[in-house]
């Protein structure tokens, strides 16, 4: 009976019985048969706040409206046919399940918090399939949203970890990074990434497995802003903890942590390019920029556009890896004609060879050469008279990992997280650095 349903609910509230509650309010679309008879009862029951309100006496308003919510989800949305619908009424109960969690002594219900959370988003999800619509106005975006409030009660709760809402923050922070990345819509995961900073929230504090998939996702988003340290930071960290048995989730992390690393002239070997099925994609680049070959660099990123489009590294590929190329091209005329005096001549020869292209100028090499030096890809400086660049005795051609580097990512912290990390940390084998 329904009534017996709600006195045993009422029971657990009193008890804070968390596990238990998860099997008691648990919530699928279809195929529960508890549920399924559940909602047989409650289609008898008039009034259902007044069931509530007779068993929940010693309960906030909150957690009444709640109780009173999921009771109305289950009579009139299970087994919906139409996802739509379904996650209307949804969004409708979540408010309320919200509410009470925002209670002071609510951090019991984060095992239930977490469980209706994911069927917030499947439902969503499979809105979204039945019903294309905009972006903006997709459920997945809204269930984002709906994450978000959830995050912010965890993350004001005043209580000291580890029985404190704050020990879901990283895990629905991580929840709405993947709708963000699946939707394109990377730029909202920065709300995420502040409060988080902003709360001093302690990452050794929570699940290993959490903390990988928080970083490899602030990782991702780093790089998404071109900020290559600390892209790589985040990346190489992930990419150094994961699970050795979860190779797909290592070959994620090694992809992005190849595309963070290559702007900055670090190579991964050939061993770990196939051992993580990615020589295909980034061999041919890779001999391309080495050699300062445009051609083979064009072809390289034309045969796996498709790939580097849909992992969203083409254009951190395609701006920030060909300066590289033009500086390892002018390093190569340095090397043959064994001069400190780089000829804007030779230069122009080599960029005519190594494009294919005839069309380019003294002008052209002279605008390259000033942007090299500018960035510190070359140390020298222009004698514009003699059509020459007098190379510094010294380093002419710095390393490229110290030339690449963002006011904002330029803390010692950033540079020995960077430098005690190589690709060398997992698999014994050095990196190749430009």
């Amino acid at each position: 009976m329904a009534q017996t349903y709600v006195k045993e609910l009422s029971e657990l509230f009193s008890n804070k019985d968390g596990d238990s509650l998860v099997e008691y309010m648990y919530f699928v679309p279809s195929g529960s048969d508890d549920l399924a008879l559940l909602q047989s009862q409650l289609r008898s029951v008039p009034d259902l706040e007044k069931l509530v309100d007779a068993n929940f006496e010693a309960d906030s308003n909150a957690v009444r409206e709640f109780v009173v919510q999921y009771l109305i989800l289950v009579k009139r949305h299970y087994n919906a046919q139409d996802y739509e619908t379904l996650y209307a009424g949804f969004h409708e109960f979540f408010s309320s399940l919200v509410a009470a969690y925002n209670g002071p002594d609510a951090f019991w219900m984060s095992a239930l918090v977490r469980q209706l959370c994911q069927v917030l988003v499947q439902t969503a999800k499979k809105t979204d399939l039945q019903h294309p619509v905009k972006l903006k106005d997709r459920k997945t975006q809204d269930a984002a949203r709906q994450l978000t409030r959830v995050f912010n009660v965890m993350l004001s709760d005043r209580n000291p970890m580890p029985r404190s809402k704050k020990a879901m923050v990283l895990w629905a922070a991580n929840q709405a990074f993947a709708i963000y990345f699946k939707s394109h819509t990377v730029r909202l995961c920065q709300t995420f990434i502040s409060n988080i900073e902003t709360a001093g929230i302690q990452l050794s504090q929570y699940p290993k497995g959490q903390q990988i998939t928080y970083r490899y996702y602030v990782g991702r988003y780093y790089l998404f802003q071109h900020q290559l340290r600390k892209a790589e930071a985040e990346l190489a960290y992930a990419f150094l903890h994961c699970p050795v048995a979860s190779f797909e989730n290592r070959r994620l992390c090694f992809l992005y942590l190849v595309a963070a690393r290559l702007p900055l002239g670090i190579l991964p070997t050939q061993d770990l390019l196939d051992k993580y099925q990615l020589s295909d994609q980034f061999t041919d680049l890779m001999n391309a920029i080495l050699a300062g070959n445009f051609i083979a660099f064009e072809q390289s990123l034309a045969a796996t556009v498709a790939f580097h489009l849909k992992t969203g590294n083409y254009m951190i590929l395609r701006e920030r890896v060909q300066i590289i190329t033009f500086r390892c091209l002018f390093r190569k005329v340095h090397l043959v004609t064994s001069s400190q005096r780089l000829s804007f001549q030779d230069c122009l020869a080599a960029l005519k060879f190594s494009t294919g292209d005839n069309s380019y100028t003294l002008y052209d090499v002279e605008s390259n050469l000033v942007s090299l030096i500018d960035q510190g890809y070359i140390k020298g400086y222009i004698a514009h008279d003699q059509q020459v660049v007098i190379l510094s005795k010294t380093n002419a051609f710095p390393q490229v990992d110290t030339v690449v580097r963002n006011e904002s990512e330029n803390s010692a912290a950033e540079e020995q997280v960077f430098m005690e990390t190589p690709f060398a940390g997992v698999d014994g084998a050095d990196s190749q650095w430009l």
